[in-house]
């Protein structure tokens, strides 16, 4: 019986990794961090910036303080009753707009300057809380995990080396 088990042990330890990752982890592609473009954004008449603020249902966020940046200048805009607001005498160049802890990224054109891809307003989405990494998987889900998973495949490997060792240990006693 030890025998056998330290047999299938020993085996299992010769098995490539590949193998106990499974077809479907391993034909995925690994994430590459892309920046998220910049969106280029037409200034009406008089450098005005206009922009709507709305949460992931697109209900508009009402009486939330932005931080507009373009160059050296800073201003703090509050958004209206429809989530809109409104910052004029802006430069073209790049500009920063900041809700709470996020930034949005855009390119001020002057007016009749901008490429054809340009909008006239930013919309952006305010995410509020967003709790990243805290799944909850039901038992079979966390099963799969760990055989098809790269850590799935080192706790197999280590669970695999520990009752090795205990297998040794008890034929030396």
């Amino acid at each position: 019986m030890r025998s056998s088990l330290i047999s299938v042990i020993a085996v299992s330890l010769l098995i490539p990794s590949g193998t106990l990752l499974g077809a479907e982890a391993m034909a995925k592609p690994s994430a590459v961090a892309v920046p998220p473009a910049l969106k280029h954004v037409e200034l009406g008449v008089g450098g005005v910036l206009n922009g709507q603020l709305v949460d992931t249902a697109g209900n508009p966020v009402v009486a939330v303080t932005l931080s507009v940046i373009s160059g050296d200048t800073e201003i703090k805009i509050t958004t209206n009753r429809n989530g809109r607001f409104s910052v004029g005498h802006l430069k073209g160049g790049l500009c920063v707009i900041k809700v709470d802890d996020a930034s949005y990224g855009c390119r001020l054109w002057h007016h009749g300057t901008a490429p054809p891809n340009a909008i006239d307003s930013i919309a952006m989405v305010q995410e509020g809380d967003v709790a990243r990494g805290q799944h909850n998987f039901p038992p079979r889900k966390r099963l799969h995990r760990l055989t098809t998973e790269r850590c799935g495949a080192l706790f197999l490997a280590g669970l695999t080396g520990t009752a090795l060792a205990l297998a040794l240990t008890q034929d030396a006693s």
